[in-house]
């Protein structure tokens, strides 16, 4: 069979891609190495947030918040919650809420006094449930597993010694994408560090948190917090500023550095050559209806 488009990779940018494409009648596979969400896309929740540095991504977060709610009542499922984000040290261009201390320990009730005086709180955020998501999108498309071990810029994707042949290939491997369409001549100059996200509770009714030593998110009904800590030690800090907390797990992922990305790491970008659409992201899930229809839509104008 011959596909309209082929989809490597399902998680948040690939599945995206795929409901968005199967949305507007075309045919699509998805071939998957691992499973979904496997991979960057793993994980129980994410911050969603308008609080951004640059204006453009702004209205970029605006516009994914529309599309998570367009997505919540096609995939008949909750998946934005809304408990706000309280924002430590501020974002220029960004005017949330201010949030004096006694607030935002209102927010973030297993907070020591003492740890920050003021704050802003972006109203519209909050945590998006990470599993619900993928398994609502995946539900609705067509996923196989299979390792890509080529792709061709007419449109040929290798799997193994399988040739399957598409319109359009939409690379959304995550860090393995690189390797997929480098002899293509494209490069999404990724660097990468390693990165640990902590589960930690009991944290009951919580918002999620940016600050410039960590930044939180509540895990829907579990009564877990998520932290990621942006330099190596911080847990002590997090020992100090939460000592209610216990962790319980943690996540072994990566940082992401790359001339397109903001400088907290947030930002996307699509390559092509020929056939061959090659996605970058990090960060990616909180934008994950913009770049479906985004990628979606270059799909479909590929020049054939």
């Amino acid at each position: 069979m011959h596909w309209d488009c082929v989809v490597v990779g399902a998680g948040i940018c690939g599945l995206a891609t795929a409901y968005e494409l199967a949305r507007r009648g075309a045919s699509v596979l998805v071939i998957e190495a691992v499973g979904v969400g496997a991979e960057q896309s793993a994980g129980l929740a994410r911050i969603f947030r308008i609080a951004h540095r640059d204006a453009r991504l702004r209205e970029l977060a605006l516009e994914a918040r529309a599309g998570w709610k367009r997505w919540e009542r096609e995939l008949d499922a909750h998946l934005l919650g809304d408990e706000g984000l309280v924002l430590v040290g501020g974002m220029d261009g960004f005017v949330g809420s201010p949030l004096g201390a006694e607030e935002i320990r209102a927010r973030l009730p297993m907070l020591a006094a003492g740890i920050w005086e003021h704050a802003v709180f972006d109203e519209l955020a909050g945590a998006i449930r990470v599993r619900r998501a993928l398994d609502a999108l995946a539900a609705r498309v067509e996923i196989r597993l299979g390792t890509v071990t080529g792709v061709e810029a007419d449109g040929t994707v290798w799997v193994g010694d399988e040739r399957v042949t598409a319109s359009a290939v939409v690379v959304c491997a995550g860090l393995g994408t690189q390797a997929l369409v480098a002899h293509l001549g494209l490069d999404l100059e990724l660097r990468t560090e390693p990165h640990v996200r902590v589960t930690y509770a009991p944290a009951g009714l919580a918002a999620c948190l940016i600050s410039p030593e960590a930044y939180g998110v509540p895990l829907g009904r579990t009564g877990r917090y998520a932290i990621g800590m942006h330099e190596p030690g911080a847990d002590a800090w997090v020992a100090e500023a939460f000592p209610q907390l216990r962790a319980v797990g943690e996540i072994e992922c990566v940082s992401l550095y790359a001339p397109w990305l903001d400088a907290h790491g947030d930002g996307f970008v699509e390559l092509q050559a020929g056939r061959v659409i090659a996605s970058g992201a990090s960060n990616a899930m909180k934008f994950g209806p913009v770049i479906g229809e985004r990628l979606a839509h270059l799909a479909l104008n590929v020049e054939h």
